[in-house]
């Protein structure tokens, strides 16, 4: 879990401290690649494929939240998925990159339950 943490970002810092989410993030991806490569690597193939519909057509209500300083899916994405979406609040996470759910989880379902 910890190769995963190397950066600088607030949410990589904090996460090198926590050896519960190391060891979670460690066990994920041991069962993801369990049975060989090819499962990650179609993830990677279908999600940069066409999804069938277009982001244009959702009308629901998105709050999107995005590491600002994110290198695996950079905040450019974040902000064309929320040009993109009619009813979208993207919420950029000071500091962050792309582990930040893990370190504040708390603050986004806080943000939901209030329904920011």
């Amino acid at each position: 879990g910890s190769m995963m943490c190397q950066g600088d970002a607030a949410d990589e810092v904090e996460i090198r401290g926590i050896k519960e989410a190391q060891l979670m993030m460690g066990n994920n991806f041991k069962e993801g690649y369990r049975q060989g490569h090819v499962g990650p690597a179609l993830d990677d193939l279908i999600i940069n494929r066409p999804w069938g519909f277009r982001l244009e057509d959702i009308k629901v209500d998105v709050d999107l939240w995005w590491g600002e300083v994110d290198q695996n899916v950079p905040l450019c994405q974040g902000k064309y998925i929320e040009s993109k979406l009619t009813n979208c609040q993207l919420k950029v996470m000071d500091g962050c990159a792309h582990l930040f759910p893990l370190t504040k989880w708390r603050e986004i379902l806080e943000s939901l339950l209030r329904n920011e």
